[in-house]
């Protein structure tokens, strides 16, 4: 697929998503969902070797994004400590969602895409637990958890269409993106649920301040600085297993990982 075509079959299941996701009412009290292009172009990748017509693939990709984007929404409630309204109101909308992937695919009679990426909501809904409410035994096990809550629906997604590689790439670069995300939180002063796991779990990599001091923002953001850098690397290490990957995808790539862009664009397109 050239690059074109990729960028058209985005902005169609984007466009899909956002008539069916508009509400007016409930519009006018939360923020519109994000539509991450990336997911979508991860779910495309991984249509790459099936026969699988444009209309049928857009179909699929849409009906998925809307359970991603449902328990997006609903995180957004173990996040914010808004006014009541505002949050029941960020419940119904996630339900909405959610109520939208059903509906779709039960209308296509997909019943066995419906059970495998159900087995991803429970997934995602067990491990926000352990994650927001700090339950993790380590520092490993909670970036496990966190790392399910962005991609099991990929990975159930991906299983059901046969394609491990793009799975493997897919949870790499989204945990990528979620400890980048975290970090701009935590620098923006807003509550980052990544930085209180490292000041409970990643007290034995630093001294821990006296009680009465505040944990030194430079020292936070060192260990989150070596952790985003070992995930680059297991991007690029991923990158390299995907056969004939779009090059839309290279590109997306190369810009999380950032540095040597051109020479490494080169290099996935020469591999794949």
């Amino acid at each position: 697929m050239t690059l074109q075509a990729s960028r058209q079959q985005i902005s169609s299941i984007k466009k899909i998503i956002k008539q069916k996701i508009s509400h007016d009412y409930i519009n006018k009290f939360i923020k519109a969902p994000i539509i991450d292009e990336d997911l979508i172009l991860l779910f495309i990748n991984s249509l790459n070797e099936q026969e699988v017509s444009k209309k049928d693939a857009e179909t699929l990709i849409a009906t998925a994004m809307f359970v991603n984007i449902a328990l997006d929404t609903h995180e957004q409630v173990s996040n914010h400590h808004g006014i009541l309204k505002q949050r029941q109101l960020t419940v119904l909308a996630g339900d909405y969602f959610s109520g939208l992937y059903y509906k779709i695919l039960a209308e296509t009679e997909n019943i066995p895409l419906i059970r495998t990426l159900a087995k991803g909501i429970k997934a995602v809904n067990e491990h926000k637990v352990a994650v927001y409410q700090l339950q993790s035994k380590d520092l490993d096990c909670f970036f496990h958890s966190l790392q399910e809550i962005e991609s099991a629906i990929l990975r159930q997604f991906c299983l059901f269409f046969n394609a491990s590689t793009t799975y493997l790439l897919g949870k790499e670069m989204l945990f990528l993106k979620r400890l980048q995300t975290e970090k701009t939180l935590f620098m923006r002063g807003e509550t980052s649920i990544l930085f209180e796991a490292f000041k409970k779990f990643a007290v034995h990599a630093l001294p821990r301040p006296r009680k009465e001091e505040p944990w030194d923002q430079k020292r936070l953001l060192d260990i989150c600085e070596q952790y985003i850098k070992h995930a680059k690397t297991r991007v690029d290490e991923a990158m390299r297993h995907i056969p004939l990957p779009h090059l839309l995808l290279v590109n997306r790539v190369s810009e999380l990982l950032d540095d040597r862009h051109v020479g490494r664009t080169k290099l996935y397109v020469e591999e794949g």
